[in-house]
């Protein structure tokens, strides 16, 4: 890659100098200065004296701050570029690269973002998204942090809320400090009503700070007492959000949990998302691209992962995430990931699948990368009936781990740590039609592990992955990025684990104690250790148990008590859903102590109690798919963590 030096040539078009081979002008098309959280489209154009095709490479970077890839290389000369959190100088920059001779050109581009204060006091302004606000503070001086409040016009009681805390960045007696405005989106609102919202200082402590406590930079008290008021727009006609019928009341002073978010999977809407309250009138809605846009996981303070499903080019599918006013905030591809595994000497991905999240993990080096599945091949002539004559296509998924720059930090194939003569349970294949496609040159694949959730377990830095097919949720030695991928163990039937029913032993299909099938397993409470074991929940499927044991049987709701270094787990809940959803579904534990599931193919989130019995119920329409669904508080605090 040569050495290219950077020509400004005006305040909104970067360029290079005439004797590189590649030049590269970047224009805006709005020009600088702009209010904070405009989305400002950029627009690459290169000149190259060789042939071949280009993909770009987008970032930002505030004066100051470390560079951020916005876009990793993708075919697109194009990105809409919306920074919301504070105002100020930047540089947006892009690198173009011939995909043919691998040589690049780079241009970058100042560019100014102002305040939304008016008047130096909070304001509230619209967005993009009828049902989300953004609001605007002074700044606030560090070690304190702000929130937003806000709730109906007067409900106070009934319906407050409040934004994550986000540290203040202003240092007093700093030589510069920094006077940004805070900002926040606003989201978890009825459309077209009206809410108050004012934000709110707080010390480190918790402690919220009165006015003339926590004063602003300039030394003079911060006005934290008015109330703003904000109207929500109607959702735009032709949105097609689909109507719940409620089957079972939510239970008298239930969880607090009061929001659904669904990642629907609706063929006839699949890149529409939303989020209701829990008798299923809608709160928030996402209008994704064409083709299945699906949130997979809402991450902390009101950032949300996505996956992309491009059905023309699937190499270009994307991994996204996006804000809560729909705007997507980086994206990489199925194409550029692996490029970065071929240089790791690791077999390529079809697509990312199933699971996407950021790592919880503050003060360490990892925290904030990006945990996903994907599918990969293994073409075998020993394994699964394979010969030399006639090979077969093990179709298994990885786990990768992106930093937050989105590049490849860590990677782990299932075929060197699981046994290969293992098959699916129930020999589930893969064909060019169905849900998972074979690999090319392949009529049918072994839908060997089907993983579909891999979640981040804080306590030892590993990585726990529900594998459907195999009947197993197993733990990876990830060891925050210097482990060597090893299995540690394997709970579910035939695994490491010792299984014991007390609590429920009248429970339905209680002679089949095991999940089969299973979607989102995963440790709650970020691992809390409650009498030497953790909580785990799983929403057992049961297609093995249903195909072995008992055609009437219905899916369940589970909760598990897992001893891991005794490897001795107890079935504490096992909630019969009163419908069977051969595919799909979540899990999760409420804070009133119940667990909510989500029965994925037949689309019904219910509710059950610890001794198992349903206490709520909502149903969708059908055809009414729902992939998983998080019961929140608010949209800033993940559900499990």
């Amino acid at each position: 890659m040569k050495q290219l030096i950077l020509t400004l040539l005006a305040p909104c078009v970067g360029v290079l100098p005439a004797f590189a081979t590649i030049t590269v002008t970047l224009t805006p098309d709005l020009n600088s200065p702009q209010p904070v959280g405009t989305s400002i489209t950029w627009t690459a154009v290169v000149t190259d004296t060789s042939a071949g095709d280009h993909d770009y490479r987008f970032t930002a970077q505030k004066t100051g701050a470390p560079v951020q890839v916005l876009s990793d290389y993708a075919m697109s000369n194009t990105w809409v570029w919306t920074q919301s959190a504070f105002e100020g100088a930047f540089t947006v920059g892009v690198v173009a690269r011939n995909r043919t001779t691998g040589e690049t050109g780079s241009a970058a581009v100042p560019y100014q973002l102002s305040t939304r204060l008016v008047n130096g006091l909070a304001a509230v302004t619209s967005t993009a998204n009828p049902l989300v606000a953004r609001f605007s503070a002074p700044a606030c001086l560090s070690p304190n942090s702000m929130q937003i409040v806000f709730f109906r016009g007067g409900m106070y009681e009934a319906t407050v809320q409040t934004t994550n805390l986000e540290p203040c960045r202003a240092i007093m007696g700093a030589p510069r400090p920094d006077l940004s405005s805070m900002n926040f989106y606003i989201a978890g609102m009825y459309p077209s009503t009206e809410y108050l919202m004012r934000f709110e200082v707080l010390a480190p402590d918790g402690t919220l700070l009165a006015p003339e406590q926590a004063l602003a930079p300039t030394g003079a008290p911060v006005n934290m007492g008015r109330n703003i008021a904000f109207t929500t727009g109607p959702i735009p006609a032709g949105t097609p959000l689909s109507s719940f019928v409620v089957t079972l009341p939510p239970p008298a002073g239930g969880s607090d949990q009061k929001w659904l978010l669904h990642s629907w999977n609706n063929r006839n809407s699949p890149s529409l998302q939303f989020a209701t309250d829990l008798v299923g009138s809608p709160v928030w809605f996402y209008q994704g691209t064409a083709d299945a846009d699906r949130i997979y996981r809402p991450g902390w303070g009101g950032k949300l992962m996505a996956l992309h499903n491009n059905a023309t080019s699937p190499l270009d599918s994307t991994l996204r995430e996006i804000d809560l006013a729909g705007n997507t905030l980086v994206e990489t591809s199925v194409r550029r990931v692996n490029e970065q595994l071929a240089q790791m000497g690791l077999e390529p991905i079809s697509n990312f699948s199933h699971d996407v999240s950021r790592i919880f993990n503050p003060g360490k080096p990892n925290h904030g990368h990006i945990v996903l599945l994907a599918t990969t091949h293994l073409i075998s002539t020993t394994h699964q009936g394979g010969t030399p004559r006639n090979p077969v296509d093990i179709v298994g998924d990885d786990v990768i781990v992106l930093d937050r720059n989105l590049q490849v930090a860590w990677a782990w194939s299932p075929y060197p740590h699981l046994d290969l003569d293992r098959a699916a349970v129930l020999g589930e294949t893969c064909t060019p039609t169905g849900q998972c496609k074979p690999a090319p040159g392949f009529t049918s694949g072994n839908d060997w592990t089907h993983a579909n959730s891999a979640r981040y377990t804080p306590w030892d830095g590993n990585i726990i992955v529900s594998l459907r097919h195999q009947d197993w949720v197993v733990k990876v030695n990830y060891a925050d990025g210097t482990g060597d991928g090893s299995v540690v163990w394997r709970l579910g039937k035939d695994g490491d684990f010792t299984i014991t029913t007390k609590t429920t032993e009248s429970t339905p299909d209680i002679g089949y104690r095991w999940f089969s099938h299973q979607h989102d397993a995963e440790f709650e409470f970020r691992g809390t250790v409650i009498g030497s074991r953790r909580v785990m929940t799983v929403f057992d499927n049961g297609n093995t148990r249903v195909a072995q044991f008992n055609p009437s049987g219905h899916s369940r709701c589970q909760i598990y008590a897992v001893d891991e270094a005794n490897r001795t787990v107890n079935l504490n809940t096992s909630a019969d859903e009163g419908v069977y959803g051969s595919s799909q579904g979540s899990a999760q534990a409420l804070t009133n102590g119940n667990v909510a599931c989500t029965n994925g193919s037949n689309g019904r989130h219910a509710e059950s109690d610890q001794q198992g019995n349903l206490v709520y119920v909502l149903d969708p329409p059908a055809p009414g798919a729902v992939y998983r669904s998080f019961r929140m508080k608010d949209f800033y605090t993940t559900p499990t963590y």
